[in-house]
């Protein structure tokens, strides 16, 4: 995704999520000043919303853009065929397409 998109970008890989890791993502929100949240879960019930509202709460100043957010598609099960899991979970091309919006 750097390669095409261009400009550096920085990855925050919370390997917990209580404690959730507040001032790694403040700290990289500081920085950036934009944010994309990626996760593989669906929508409705993911954590990846709750660090997303939390930004927005938190670091409201330090943007510069809307956080954007990605997640996988809302479906009854995750697939297990190759072909409807790379449509089904976000991909680099899916996280480049939001990085350009």
């Amino acid at each position: 995704v750097v390669n095409r998109v261009g400009g550096a970008i920085e990855v925050v890989d919370l390997r917990t999520l209580a404690p959730f890791d507040e001032e790694a993502v403040a700290a990289a929100v500081r920085n950036a000043n934009r944010v994309v949240v990626v996760t593989e879960e669906s929508d409705l019930t993911s954590f990846g919303r709750h660090i997303h509202s939390w930004i927005v709460q938190n670091c409201f100043y330090d943007l510069d853009a809307t956080p954007a957010f990605i997640a996988a598609l809302q479906a009854p099960a995750a697939p297990y065929n190759a072909p409807e899991e790379i449509a089904f979970y976000p991909t680099a091309k899916t996280i480049e397409a939001k990085i350009e919006e």
